[in-house]
């Protein structure tokens, strides 16, 4: 009974992100929980992956390149109504620019007494499927916007765990 309990338990401790690091940046303004899996993005890695934009103000990538975290602001945001908005524009983009886009779901939720955006979708790069999580939340004037994405492969490995870094979301 012992072996069959332990085949059982193995694939959930061998694919589930167990350590959890909490971490801050914008001048310890944002704090979210990260899975200690993943690492800051070197700026040559980026220049490399990205020759023309802007490193943003975070970048997190597992060891294989398969699973990343992004957060940026997007300054013109200035109201609440405002980040209703901004998922709806998102939408619209997709819609109207991306047929390979597949929306899951979106909405928003309560995290830490603010209203968070957010879309889940699926769209294909090359070869491969992409599951990407945007999730966005108003600071003062400003909207912080992340991205989490991984191959569509590890969707149900880490869709739990990026629920989890959104629901983890504290801005002091």
């Amino acid at each position: 009974m012992k072996f069959f309990t332990i085949l059982f338990l193995l694939p959930i401790v061998l694919f589930s992100q167990t350590k959890m690091d909490k971490i801050s940046f914008l001048n310890n303004k944002i704090e979210i929980v990260v899975p200690s899996d993943l690492g800051k993005m070197s700026d040559d890695m980026w220049k490399k992956k990205n020759k023309t934009t802007p490193k943003p103000l975070l970048v997190l990538v597992d060891a294989n390149g398969e699973v990343n975290l992004k957060a940026s602001i997007v300054p013109r945001i200035v109201k609440e109504t405002q980040v209703m908005d901004f998922k709806q524009f998102q939408l619209k983009n997709f819609k109207d620019n991306r047929p390979d886009v597949t929306v899951l779901s979106e909405g928003f939720k309560i995290v830490d007494n603010r209203k968070v955006g957010y879309i889940k979708f699926k769209y294909k790069v090359v070869d491969q499927n992409i599951f990407n999580y945007y999730f966005f939340v108003l600071d003062t004037d400003k909207l912080i916007f992340f991205s989490f994405d991984c191959l569509e492969r590890l969707q149900s490995t880490w869709e739990d765990t990026a629920d989890n870094i959104v629901n983890s979301l504290k801005i002091n």
